[in-house]
């Protein structure tokens, strides 16, 4: 039973890391059409780090989230500071919107520790249509800070506010 149990749990864990370097290279090819060897290395490398830190499963939780709330609320999320930022599998992924190798970004590596602290930022006029959203949808909430977060396996997903200068 227990080697069952295992053989289960390695053959989920693949078929997540497959999903997540699938839907990358997918991304990095409609975002950038011609993928470089230098793209592809540094993706490699992020997806190595993310399966090493057992966040597979979050980052494709965190790419549905991102995608659903898009898609029925229609409100796009902001670009965010903190390791997303800088890591071209979440850009690939639609997860950021900026290109953090154009930007010259590179995930700052010394401080990695379980679980991992994610922010996701949304304008202040629509963050509470977003965190009421996710409650509607069963995702366990609760607060950092006075900020709604989201608990996921081995992340917790900030929920931040950001105020937009008026135009």
């Amino acid at each position: 039973m227990a080697k069952t149990k295992k053989r289960k749990e390695k053959n989920v864990f693949k078929a997540q890391m497959d999903s997540l370097r699938f839907q990358t290279t997918w991304g990095a090819e409609q975002k950038l059409g011609k993928v470089t060897q230098e793209v592809e290395n540094r993706i490699e490398e992020e997806l190595l780090l993310f399966s090493n830190l057992h966040l597979v499963a979050d980052l494709l939780e965190l790419n549905r989230i991102i995608e659903n709330v898009k898609n029925d609320l229609g409100i796009s999320n902001e670009p965010a500071k903190g390791l997303l930022s800088c890591s071209m599998v979440a850009y690939c992924l639609g997860i950021e919107s900026e290109n953090p190798m154009l930007a010259g970004k590179t995930p700052d590596l010394s401080d990695l520790a379980l679980p991992m602290q994610y922010a996701i930022c949304y304008d202040n006029e629509v963050r509470q249509d977003v965190v009421n959203w996710l409650k509607a949808k069963g995702y366990q909430m609760s607060t950092y800070l006075g900020q709604p977060l989201i608990r996921l396996t081995n992340s917790r997903i900030v929920i931040q506010r950001v105020v937009k200068p008026e135009e």
